[in-house]
């Protein structure tokens, strides 16, 4: 699971409402959540500042790198044949 969407979990908050405190639109936060986007080190930093530390910079940044070294689906297809 996604360490924003955990914290929204254990907090009891929307994606939404964390995205409009972070000063992002909500779209964007599910582009992040879902791994497609990797936020700026400057928005990373915001989303540390405005959990308290329970979404760290790192965690966003190494998100999106850690997912994508996974083989697609269709890689893997490729390589059971």
């Amino acid at each position: 699971m996604h360490p924003i969407k955990k914290f929204c979990i254990d907090k009891g908050i929307t994606l939404k409402k964390l995205s409009t405190d972070i000063g992002i639109s909500a779209p964007y936060m599910t582009e992040i959540v879902k791994g497609r986007k990797c936020p700026s080190l400057v928005i990373a930093l915001e989303f540390e500042k405005k959990t308290g530390g329970a979404v760290t910079s790192r965690d966003l940044l190494i998100y999106k790198h850690k997912k994508s070294s996974l083989p697609s689906a269709s890689r893997r297809r490729q390589t059971e044949r």
